[in-house]
């Protein structure tokens, strides 16, 4: 599968590679305006139901960029592209149909994520690092073998472990597509930064910790095992990429 993107080099997605975007989601009130004209009006009906100004701005910044990005991919206007959505709003691709491209997106804050794939089931998830250990949370929603290795850590690892553990579960849930109807401490997830394989309901899942942003911590997950991942980030609405990172076939 072929983009390119006004002089950029021709880019192709294979098989057992993902592709990792980012994107900044601050917008003036100008580019807000702007860029909203490509969203349909099932989107911006979603955004105006958000309370607060910053949350309504990101959500226009995260679906344009989204937008955009898929433009790429499928050599169409982002205002042409359709999405439907899964029994827990998984989005995927109303039209163009391409039934093997896959893609999830997540936000946390002024950051979002987007991962692309083909013929694999992936997920993705971003969250801000807090100045707090949620101990109650991780109570509720981590697993006991998660909580002992948290109440071996200092304060800052128990932090970091905290959010780092949180955005697997969430990327290996959204890959799946069932949102919390399974429950997060019924699984374990590698607490480290080493890419873990999982075993959920007689189906493998492989977990990719990923190096966002400092303040964040992000992870990806896929039903199938990749060579490598692309990071790319939008900037200006102009793509760069940023690295490859190739992985173990072990």
């Amino acid at each position: 599968m072929m983009f390119k993107n006004n002089g950029i080099s021709m880019i192709q997605l294979d098989p057992q590679i993902l592709h990792i975007w980012t994107t900044d989601l601050s917008l003036t009130s100008t580019q807000e305006d702007e860029r909203k004209k490509v969203l349909s009006s099932d989107e911006m009906k979603r955004a105006d139901q958000l309370r607060f100004p910053i949350h309504k701005t990101r959500f226009i910044a995260a679906r344009t960029a989204l937008r955009q990005i898929l433009s790429l991919y499928l050599d169409v206007g982002p205002e042409d592209i359709r999405f439907g959505y899964g029994e827990h709003k998984k989005p995927y691709l109303l039209q163009p149909i391409l039934p093997k491209f896959q893609f999830n997106l997540a936000h946390s804050a002024d950051i979002a994520v987007y991962a692309f794939g083909l013929g694999m089931l992936i997920g993705i998830d971003i969250e801000k690092i807090e100045q707090a250990y949620k101990k109650d949370v991780a109570k509720r929603f981590f697993s006991q073998a998660e909580n002992n290795t948290l109440a071996e850590l200092s304060n800052s690892e128990q932090i970091n472990t905290f959010y780092r553990i949180w955005a697997q579960k969430e990327a290996v849930l959204k890959a799946i597509g069932t949102g919390l109807s399974i429950s997060l401490s019924s699984f374990s997830v590698n607490t480290g930064h080493e890419v873990a394989t999982l075993l959920l309901e007689n189906q493998s899942w492989f977990i990719y910790p990923l190096s966002i942003h400092p303040d964040y911590q992000a992870a990806v997950a896929s039903d199938q095992k990749v060579k490598s991942m692309h990071i790319w980030q939008l900037i200006d609405q102009t793509p760069h990429l940023l690295k490859i990172v190739h992985l173990s076939e072990k």
